[in-house]
């Protein structure tokens, strides 16, 4: 050991009573005193179970977990607005209803603007990449026309188009939708605009956009071409199966018994040995 080191095993040792009292009553722990006196921890450890009982230890740790720390409120404090529900502070810097500032402010359009958005493609062709040569996905222009503050987000904008056709004939009822006759998405004249029924609106968007029936002919082409393949598979397994029967195998004479279950006694050397085969049919 080195007399630096030794030194501080003396230190230490002679501040006993002093070190044991700070770990006892106070937050302070074994490393801090370890750093304060440049010794190992596993001697402060020693220092602190050589002069305390395990019922002292105890109580201090219990102490240190409960311990609410410098700057928090101790327990049963009474904050200063207790009892003055609904206080109002600074009136005039308040936020008035219906107030919008920095960006909610930028964003903001107020009833009646429109704005012009893509339509996306369906979730079928998402994240799917487009082969040479094919037509691009369709993604038609369509305007918006914003009716309300409040409500679902959803509710707030709606497209121009039915806007236009519910100003001209009423509210459109449930399951119809409003589709642009000559498939330009921006000619929301009111003579362009006819409701349609949703579950026809497959048909009519095959008719008004091109690119889409080029795909579903595509995707009818690739299934007829699985159906096919798949007709063949089990084309090729019902011949493999039909061109091979079961045969009982004798195991001492080699002799094949035609029938379905296995015979008690083979016929030709009178074993009872027999085992289950595959044979190829000739003819």
């Amino acid at each position: 050991m080195s007399p630096r080191l030794k030194g501080n095993q003396e230190r230490l040792a002679s501040d006993a009573e002093s070190i044991v009292n700070r770990l006892l009553t106070t937050s302070t722990t074994v490393t801090q005193i370890a750093r304060q006196y440049h010794v190992a921890t596993e001697a402060v450890c020693r220092l602190y179970a050589e002069h305390t009982t395990a019922q002292q230890r105890r109580q201090a740790r219990i102490r240190k977990l409960s311990y609410t720390g410098k700057g928090r409120f101790p327990k049963g404090h009474a904050p200063w607005n207790k009892g003055v529900k609904g206080i109002r502070l600074s009136p005039a810097t308040e936020f008035k209803p219906g107030c919008i500032r920095g960006r909610a402010a930028r964003l903001y359009r107020g009833l009646g603007a429109i704005t012009i958005r893509r339509d996306k493609p369906s979730r079928r062709l998402r994240g799917r990449n487009r082969k040479a040569g094919m037509p691009p996905w369709p993604r038609k222009k369509r305007r918006y026309i914003k009716i309300a503050d409040d409500g679902r987000p959803q509710d707030r904008w709606i497209p121009y188009a039915r806007y236009v056709y519910e100003q001209a004939h009423g509210p459109i009822l449930g399951g119809m939708s409003v589709v642009h006759l000559d498939g330009d998405t921006m000619n929301d004249s009111l003579a362009n605009l006819r409701a349609v029924p949703r579950r026809l609106l497959p048909t009519v968007a095959r008719t008004l956009h091109p690119a889409m029936e080029t795909n579903r002919i595509a995707s009818v082409r690739r299934a007829r071409k699985y159906n096919r393949r798949v007709r063949g598979c089990r084309r090729r397994a019902e011949q493999l199966r039909g061109d091979t029967e079961l045969v009982w195998h004798c195991t001492a004479c080699g002799h094949g018994e035609h029938k379905a279950n296995a015979p008690s006694r083979c016929i030709k050397c009178g074993g009872g040995s027999f085992e289950q085969i595959k044979l190829q049919r000739t003819g």
